[in-house]
């Protein structure tokens, strides 16, 4: 199965903090780095999570770039760009108040 991630669940369970994740998703990331599942990342949530870093809000244990570099290469994550079909669909999703 393919998961879509939002910011604070990708960053808490990559800063340690998984102990702020619900019980589902902290089973969805721990199947997904067995292998069993893949999740999405957008792209936007890499930005919101670097910015995050700059703002000293959050801390990883490795540099940014690196630990960007190294979930991009996972074959268990998968990095989104944002495209004009993803634009079109996001705005179709009215419940969803985040553009991002």
């Amino acid at each position: 199965m393919i998961y879509v991630t939002d910011t604070h669940p990708l960053v808490f369970w990559a800063s340690d903090r998984k102990n702020r994740l619900g019980k589902r998703a902290r089973r969805i990331f721990q199947e997904a780095e067995s292998g069993k599942h893949s999740i999405a990342v957008p792209i936007m949530v890499l930005e919101e999570t670097a910015r995050l870093i700059e703002k000293k809000v959050v801390q990883l244990s490795i540099p940014f770039r690196r630990w960007a570099e190294e979930l991009d290469r996972s074959a268990n994550f998968q990095v989104q760009s944002y495209t004009i079909e993803i634009l079109l669909e996001s705005v179709s999703l009215a419940a969803i108040r985040d553009p991002p």
